[in-house]
């Protein structure tokens, strides 16, 4: 039973209506970075707690 679960997700995702703001979102980070050499910043709260470096 658990392997529909990501056979229902993957033809959930196909019928949603698509749209452009994670990939306005990338190329707006990206320009930053080439124009002003500015990285994004990640706050703590951000960060991923299972990862080695967040535990260090």
């Amino acid at each position: 039973m658990e392997r529909y679960f990501f056979v229902h997700a993957v033809r959930y995702l196909c019928k949603a209506d698509k749209e452009r703001s994670s990939d306005l979102h990338a190329n707006i980070v990206k320009k930053e970075f080439e124009i002003n050499n500015k990285r994004p910043e990640i706050h703590d709260f951000m960060r991923d707690k299972q990862t080695r470096k967040c535990r260090e």
